[in-house]
């Protein structure tokens, strides 16, 4: 039987890392810049592989699978919602 225990271990690059067992890592990362509303849409920042996922299935695209290369501060990604 699987082993239901999170793990919490910092990737190379200094993010964390957390992954159950035999579960895809899970990541959280840092934004340099914080919500902001523009006009009238809100603009908020997407920090962990959970959020990725959440708005990928949400919008219905692949957005989930950049979470690595988020985690490595190549890519941010954004939420941009309607007010």
């Amino acid at each position: 039987m699987p082993d239901d225990k999170t793990t919490s271990t910092m990737s190379p690059s200094g993010r964390e890392k957390t992954s159950k067992a035999s579960k895809k890592p899970r990541y959280r990362w840092i934004c340099a810049l914080p919500a902001q509303q523009i006009g009238n849409f809100l603009f908020l920042p997407l920090t962990s592989t959970k959020e990725l996922a959440s708005e990928g299935r949400s919008m219905r695209n692949c957005v989930a699978q950049y979470d690595e290369i988020c985690a490595i501060g190549v890519y941010q990604v954004f939420s941009v919602r309607d007010l």
